[in-house]
């Protein structure tokens, strides 16, 4: 009685395959070692169009808990999976071409790739809800690069050239380029900031918890005008009708400071005890006060105001070369 067991052709020798020339049509190979099965494939051409096909070009992790694949996968149309690891690059074509990456119903990443051209290309992409982002490139290889971010996002499956209305990245949330972070909304922080360049700013206050007034804020505007002031006060009694304040001692700076930064200074001296008349002028970083009465021994308030010229603000994009503000930039 002949033996009713089919054989195929085999091998134990890791990472071997059969070649053409010893597996025919119909006739399947099989790797024991590697756990992959292969057969012959001809697609009615010639030459290349005969090839030898894997039919399992994945590996099965001990225990059934995945698969794992070396080299390209090719999807066409829409794959779902429970999870997925990529050592390598994700790539997507076409326009219209999507990622998901969710939970159950609720949407947590997904990518979109909508738009190119030779002169701009877009991609954009969705992060937990209705908070997108999106991606600019004008001129592919130079520098006017730009992502956005999205609260909401109108339009967001259009696939013009100006990526739709609401879908352009300096329209977004908050949006970043190579010389710009911009904000089209609110920001609240709640540590402190450390700014190296200048400010430039519409209006400003400061608000507080009010100190007596409970359940409400306090609120004052900042000082402004269209010079660089540097503003220092304080009060000094006179000796036999002089007084002689270092300003630089007087606010615990370092010697030499305030002729850094002062230039063009002005000085107000205020007698508020008496009727003498009193009078200050500034000789390096020292104001000088006298009051017209030589034996006054009162008290009076001082006030000296210099513009800026240090380097930074001269050197700020809002300034001229003396560091004074240009009050009427061109928009």
């Amino acid at each position: 009685m002949s033996s009713s067991n089919v054989r195929f052709k085999r091998s134990a020798v890791t990472g071997k395959r059969p070649s053409l020339e010893n597996i025919n049509l119909g006739e399947l190979g099989i790797n024991y070692y590697d756990g992959n099965l292969f057969t012959r494939q001809d697609t009615g051409g010639v030459g290349i169009a005969t090839t030898v096909t894997n039919l399992t070009p994945w590996t099965e992790n001990y225990g059934g808990t995945g698969i794992e694949y070396t080299g390209n996968v090719n999807v066409v149309g829409v794959s779902t999976f429970d999870d997925v690891s990529i050592n390598g690059t994700l790539s997507l074509s076409g326009a219209g071409s999507q990622f998901f990456a969710f939970n159950e119903d609720t949407v947590k990443v997904k990518f979109v790739n909508w738009y190119s051209s030779n002169t701009r290309q877009y991609g954009m992409g969705q992060l937990w809800y209705e908070t997108w982002f999106a991606a600019i490139d004008d001129t592919p290889g130079a520098s006017n690069r730009r992502i956005g971010f999205y609260l909401d996002l109108p339009d967001k499956g259009a696939s013009d050239a100006s990526g739709g209305t609401g879908a352009h990245p300096t329209n977004a949330t908050m949006f970043i380029d190579v010389n710009n972070v911009g904000i089209n909304t609110d920001l609240n922080v709640t540590g402190d900031v450390d700014i190296t360049g200048s400010i430039t700013k519409g209006s400003g206050t400061f608000t507080i918890d009010h100190p007596v007034r409970e359940g409400h804020k306090l609120v004052h505007s900042f000082v402004e005008g269209p010079l660089c002031d540097l503003i220092y006060r304080g009060k000094a009694k006179l000796q036999d009708g002089v007084a002689v304040i270092n300003i630089n001692e007087h606010f615990g700076m370092h010697p030499g400071t305030f002729e850094s930064l002062v230039d063009s200074t002005d000085v107000f001296i205020t007698n508020n005890n008496s009727w003498d008349q009193v009078r200050g002028k500034i000789k390096g970083a020292e104001l000088h006060i006298e009051c017209q009465n030589k034996k006054s021994k009162t008290t009076v308030s001082w006030l000296v105001i210099g513009d800026r010229k240090d380097d930074n603000i001269k050197n700020a994009k809002w300034t001229d070369d003396e560091g004074k503000p240009i009050l009427e930039p061109a928009k």
